[in-house]
């Protein structure tokens, strides 16, 4: 699911801002992959010094969560960037307002490697920041430790059940929270976030060409998979008045497809 300036109602823009969100995505799922990883690490340590397999003295949801910030703040704060230059660009015009003094900060703090990253305005960084802040407000967030507290707690019980020594429950949490596992969540979190932040970026590109009477409104671009939801195909192609416009997604209104408003059955890819 994609978001298109109505102004550029052209197959090969969403094809475009399509191909932008396959390699974002790969990108969000080795941050988290290697979040994942570093966890299991943590938790098997921890296991051999405490040798006590309680899943609350292991793994401590609240410990991780600043930590998972940490890790996906950078990573979606590039695409947010690289979504709006790129709607800008699409516009073949100059990203304006251009200073690289402030912009240098936002470079520092998000580690951006694209050309440009020096020549970011003011007004873009403050937008991208306060998209960030909104995004990593939500409960969501804590809830993906939560989930791998639970998925230890399964794990555990089920070991201890069977009589296993330490050891061999360290084996089973290396196997079960191996690969398969972590790009399992890494995916669903992956598809998810590179969707919001994609089409986020893009929108705050759109904000500004609005503002200089460059587009009108947005349009809602879906792929009409098999996997694609009924109410996600009945939005493909309907168009905003104005960038602000929101859309109707089962009664949630919201102004992109994955946008964090959205519950998570219509927002999780």
């Amino acid at each position: 699911m994609t978001l298109t300036a109505s102004k550029l109602d052209k197959p090969k823009v969403a094809a475009l801002v399509l191909k932008q969100m396959q390699r974002a995505e790969k990108t969000v799922a080795k941050a988290f992959r290697a979040f994942i990883d570093d966890q299991v690490k943590s938790i098997i340590a921890e296991l051999n010094a405490s040798q006590a397999a309680v899943a609350s003295v292991l793994f401590n949801p609240a410990e991780w969560d600043a930590k998972l910030i940490d890790t996906m703040q950078p990573v979606l704060g590039k695409i947010l960037f690289e979504g709006a230059v790129a709607e800008i660009l699409l516009h073949k015009k100059k990203v304006s307002d251009l200073k690289a003094t402030t912009a240098t900060e936002a470079v520092a703090e998000y580690d951006l490697d694209f050309p440009f990253a020096t020549e970011l305005p003011t007004w873009m960084i403050d937008a991208v920041n306060a998209q960030l802040d909104d995004t990593f407000s939500r409960d969501y967030w804590q809830a993906i430790n939560e989930t791998t507290r639970d998925d230890l707690s399964t794990l555990i019980r089920g070991a201890v059940e069977d009589g296993l020594p330490i050891a061999d429950i360290a084996s089973r949490i290396r196997r079960d929270f191996g690969s398969v596992y972590s790009r399992a969540r890494a995916v669903n979190v992956a598809r998810t976030e590179t969707t919001a932040s994609v089409n986020g970026g893009h929108m705050i590109g759109m904000q500004r060409l609005e503002d200089a009477g460059l587009v009108t409104g947005k349009k809602w671009s879906s792929v009409l998979g098999n996997t694609t939801r009924t109410s996600h195909a009945k939005l493909h192609n309907v168009k905003t008045e104005g960038v602000a416009g929101l859309f109707d997604l089962n009664g949630v209104l919201v102004p992109f497809p994955s946008h964090p408003d959205l519950p998570a059955p219509d927002r999780c890819s």
